[in-house]
């Protein structure tokens, strides 16, 4: 696009600049540009801060319109000020355009009723590289890497940082062309310093991370350095991208959890006489009958009923549609303890919505949450009741209790890695159980081998390096948990699926002991030998 193909064009009073060649668009589209936004047929998204809508323009794929919405007093202003994301996006366009970067090209640009309209061309038949990584991991092979590599080199070289940089805003065209999109939080500068492209690549390396492994990560950052001189150590380099990327996923999965507790595009909160209700959009129950009807379980008595102690209560119950069933789970908060720990951590209730949610985020799996009612006095978590589940020491119990063939002890083995690497997933994304035991873990027969879901959430620290104490006590609290019918053979098979390497070494039987001698401390199902004698009520 020339720079001398943009033009000023002046309709219904208000100033846009766009394309001489679009004109007819640009005339149609400014007259009333709220007119697309008010059609299901051409909306893709509304949120409060954004909508984006796609419509049909003569001789190309379609026009993506973004309306950038100037709500709250700091955006009405710096839309006043012509320091708004549109604006940035618009410029930063401008000077991707300019350093031939392949980027959507503009229509048109403009103001109406305190709202910024910013136009491209649709990007034919393309997609977002996360999409078609996690329906086929292996697409991303030496090819793909390089041209991620020189897409983001030849970015940093024109003194351009791409700050919303992920495999959700790169484009593949159907000739496998890469296109970079979403510019409104981008910098134009003159020179890219290697410390601010180490971060850069950190983002970028945190969304590659969620598709890949270490080795694919690795060959990308070494194609990076390839095509683009830097000063620092190559090595120095790669470990402040990897540095740059764990604090680029602190941060995501941070804002991912606390996302529940605010209205946005996936989660409403409400208040519905005396309660404030937290709930996903999608899940759209009478919430208040469901804990009426859950209270009416626990008065009458009956099948519903799944647990009654001191402080806390749960039933299951059919949703609306009587499909599915719902757990509500009642946490009661009387009594002074209560009130010392509420002010000290949080309501309990609280924190587990926050933590079920922070889970899926890191993609672990627990019961999915739904809802969370509060009142005075009590909280009610709300989610999909698990089927055909059952908790891990019953699972371990029923099936490997006795090993009677070969099929079976096979069996066990695969189970006990799968275990393995529940734990490595668990502990790799930050996260620690603080009641980690076999009866907080429900089990499932998944396709693709068996599926874990954790329970117990309101006891859980996320996004905080592990210590080797925190550690050493999540594994010694499970272990403890499952009876001597799982032999040490066994527990071991577990603990080097876990390590993710076959051999053992000394640091790792340092390990070993010291969660053998918690897991004895805790003096629960395990009770091993000792030095060839049996321990109490060992039979």
């Amino acid at each position: 696009m020339p720079e001398d193909d943009l033009t000023q064009f002046t309709i219904a009073g208000n100033k846009w600049t766009g394309q001489k060649r679009y004109a007819d668009f640009i005339t149609m589209f400014a007259a009333d540009p709220e007119l697309i936004f008010r059609k299901d047929t051409c909306l893709v998204s509304d949120r409060k801060m954004r909508a984006v809508a796609v419509i049909p323009i003569e001789g190309e794929t379609g026009a993506h319109v973004k309306k950038y919405k100037a709500a709250g007093l700091i955006p009405r202003l710096r839309h006043v000020l012509r320091i708004s994301q549109a604006d940035y996006e618009f410029a930063n366009l401008l000077s991707a355009r300019d350093a031939a970067l392949p980027v959507p090209e503009i229509i048109c640009f403009g103001r109406r009723g305190g709202c910024a309209y910013l136009a491209t061309v649709l990007v034919p038949s393309a997609t977002p590289l996360v999409k078609i990584l996690r329906q086929n991991p292996g697409a991303f092979d030496d090819s793909l890497t390089n041209n991620i590599a020189d897409l983001i080199a030849r970015t940093h070289e024109a003194g351009l940082l791409h700050r919303d940089l992920h495999l959700g805003n790169i484009l593949r065209d159907a000739s496998g062309g890469l296109h970079l999109v979403d510019w409104h939080r981008a910098l134009a500068g003159t020179s890219i310093s290697d410390e601010e492209a180490a971060e850069n690549l950190g983002q970028l390396d945190f969304s590659v991370s969620r598709v890949t492994d270490r080795e694919r990560r690795k060959a990308l950052i070494e194609a990076y350095l390839r095509m683009r001189a830097i000063d620092m150590n190559p090595a120095s380099f790669a470990d402040a991208v990897f540095a740059a990327s764990r604090a680029w996923g602190r941060r995501h999965f941070m804002s991912r959890t606390r996302r529940c507790t605010r209205d946005s595009g996936e989660f409403a909160v409400e208040k519905i006489g005396g309660m404030t209700i937290y709930r996903r959009r999608e899940f759209t129950d009478d919430i208040p009958a469901i804990i009426r009807k859950h209270r009416q379980i626990l008065d009458e008595g009956g099948d519903g009923i799944l647990k009654v102690g001191r402080k806390t209560r749960l039933t299951a119950l059919p949703d609306t549609g009587g499909e599915r069933r719902i757990c509500v789970k009642e946490f009661r908060g009387r009594g002074p303890g209560n009130v010392i720990e509420m002010i000290a951590r949080g309501a309990r209730g609280m924190r587990a919505w926050i933590n079920a949610n922070g889970l899926l985020a890191r993609g672990i799996s627990t019961p999915r949450p739904l809802a969370l009612a509060r009142t005075r006095g009590r909280e009610y978590l709300l989610t999909r009741f698990e089927e055909d589940t059952q908790p891990l020491d019953q699972w371990l119990r029923e099936r490997f209790e006795q090993v009677g063939d070969k099929d079976t002890l096979h069996r066990k083995w695969t189970f006990m890695r799968a275990i393995g690497r529940m734990l490595a997933a668990l502990h790799g994304s930050e996260v620690f159980h603080k009641d980690f035991k076999a009866n907080n873990i429900l089990v499932t027969a998944g396709e693709s081998g068996p599926r874990f879901f954790l329970l117990d959430l309101d006891r859980m620290r996320f996004d905080e390096p592990l210590s080797r104490d925190d550690i050493e006590f999540n594994i010694a609290c499970l272990n403890a948990a499952v009876g001597n019918f799982i032999t040490m053979t066994d527990r071991l098979r577990a603990f080097r699926e876990y390590l993710g390497r076959g051999n053992i070494g000394v640091e790792d039987k340092e390990m070993i002991r010291r969660i053998v001698k918690i897991s004895i401390a805790r003096d629960h199902f395990w009770r091993p030998r000792v030095r060839g004698r049996r321990r109490r009520g060992e039979v």
